[in-house]
């Protein structure tokens, strides 16, 4: 028996995007979401929040820039309250996000979801059935291989710290540690601030275009940020004065607190496995299950009109049906897609 249209695994925005459009097309929607807090990464962890920090970082470099040019000073800034006024919106998302559902005649169920085949979920050993899945479980900070990673902080942890410590390392060259270097550079009141950005790669922010990148990396390294490149770490030690980053080129690097701001990937265990991968194959959509714990671990095989996935971000269209890595997605195929509801 199908219980539902279309299932959602994902409350963030691509999730509630999917949800709301199905549910105009007048068909019975669940949304499933694991997290304790519905709403997603972009507006509890990411985009939004963000922007009271980078909002005040702004402002200060603004006023540097204007500083003896016509302003008298530059602005003295408290991190607690940039905290305090992110937290402000942060904590209406959950009951927002669930108040939208109701509202639009959404159901909601809370568990962590895993597939038993190409047409049911188990949700916390409840079964739901229906024609069409949409994966939207977003993203999650990169796991990394380095010794003492769990002295490192994610980017999620670093948009909600209480207060800036002195000396800052990041791991990674990519936008998430620029950004964050700037808030730690910007927004703190120390004059003795230190932030370092360790890289692996020749050069940060690979993907961009070169000539920009080295007028970014010469304004962070005139903020006092310094960018180091080909570096590879080894391990993250404390000791008596806080933590050290060591590297294969023999170079310690100190802080108070490391931050991954090495990027995110897909977030499949929200399927419940610990690595679920889809890919395409001909006309069809495959789900392939590695995790050998799992009893049903194998591949289960589902045609592309009733599997929808998509990478979290917001940005897709709703019935297009293509395999996606947090950065970028391979499209698929949006030809012969049709709307069967429930009888």
């Amino acid at each position: 028996m199908i219980d539902y249209d279309a299932v959602i695994i994902g409350s963030g925005t691509a999730g509630q995007t999917a949800a709301y459009a199905l549910k105009a097309k007048g068909m019975h929607v669940v949304v499933v979401e694991k997290s304790d807090r519905p709403g997603g990464t972009c507006s509890l962890a990411g985009c939004q929040p963000k922007k009271w920090f980078y909002e005040g970082t702004e402002v200060v470099a603004k006023s540097h820039h204007l500083d003896g040019r016509g302003l008298l000073s530059v602005p003295r800034v408290a991190w607690s309250d940039f905290q305090r006024e992110k937290n402000s919106f942060t904590q209406t998302v959950p009951g927002g996000t669930l108040d939208g559902f109701k509202k639009a005649g959404i159901d909601f169920i809370s568990g962590s979801a895993k597939f038993v085949d190409e047409k049911t979920l188990s949700i916390d050993d409840r079964a739901i059935a229906a024609h069409y899945f949409v994966i939207a479980s977003g993203s999650r900070p990169m796991p990394l291989p380095i010794k003492g990673i769990e002295h490192a902080i994610t980017s999620d942890q670093f948009l909600d710290l209480p207060s800036l410590p002195d000396r800052f390392v990041f791991i990674g060259g990519g936008f998430i540690s620029f950004e964050f270097a700037h808030f730690a550079a910007r927004l703190g009141n120390s004059p003795v601030r230190q932030t370092t950005i360790l890289e692996a790669a020749p050069r940060p922010l690979g993907p961009f275009d070169s000539e920009m990148v080295s007028l970014l990396v010469a304004a962070s390294e005139a903020e006092g940020i310094v960018v180091q490149t080909g570096v590879q770490i080894t391990t993250i030690e404390k000791d008596a004065n806080g933590l050290v980053v060591k590297t294969g080129e023999g170079i310690p690097y100190a802080a108070d607190m490391v931050v991954n701001g090495a990027g995110r990937v897909y977030f499949t265990n929200s399927t419940g496995t610990e690595d679920v991968d889809l890919y395409a194959s001909g006309d069809d959509v495959y789900i392939k299950v590695e995790d050998a714990n799992e009893a049903g671990s194998g591949t289960l095989s589902v045609t592309l009109d009733n599997f929808l996935t998509d990478n979290g971000s917001g940005d897709t269209e709703t019935f297009l049906v293509y395999e996606t890595a947090v950065d970028s997605g391979v499209f698929l195929s949006s030809s012969g897609f049709t709307i069967d509801t429930v009888d």
